[in-house]
């Protein structure tokens, strides 16, 4: 987080407080022969591409040339649950993801303290559209939330 090291500089947190959320290790990619470390030279994200680029000296067999490494980065997917309504029911659709994982729509009557439940059946993420109806009066009330486990 730029902040975190803003507030180092100012001298507001100690250089050891912040601390990162993800570390990428390109020693696994390092095309270098000798059991040194990897020299890098510099590593890049173009955000607008998706693409990190890192730059490793004398990564080539010959340790003469740099060697100039590129991932494309996939970004996060938002999950969205939409909400179509009928005359006397509503459909809650979502995408899932193609992972595998269990997506259950769930449901509460207040926000206030909310107990959730299962609302509908679970759904495995293949990357397919999912729907649940929901019998809708105007006398009941419910908050909606997708849960992927």
């Amino acid at each position: 987080n730029p902040d975190d090291l803003a507030a180092v500089a100012h001298g507001e947190r100690a250089a050891w407080e912040p601390q990162p959320y993800v570390v990428f290790d390109t020693e696994a990619y390092s095309r270098r022969l000798s059991t040194e470390l990897p020299q890098s030279g510099a590593i890049a994200y173009a955000e607008n591409l998706h693409l990190l680029f890192y730059l490793e000296y004398n990564g080539d067999a010959e340790e003469v040339q740099g060697l100039l490494h590129v991932w494309e980065i996939a970004p996060p997917r938002l999950l969205v649950l939409r909400l179509r309504r009928t005359q006397d029911q509503c459909l809650l659709e979502w995408e899932t993801e193609t992972d595998g994982r269990t997506y259950q729509v769930e449901a509460t009557p207040t926000l206030d303290g909310a107990t959730w439940s299962s609302y509908g059946p679970a759904a495995i993420g293949d990357g397919q559209p999912e729907t649940v109806s929901c019998d809708f009066t105007a006398a009941t009330a419910r908050f909606f939330r997708l849960r992927r486990d």
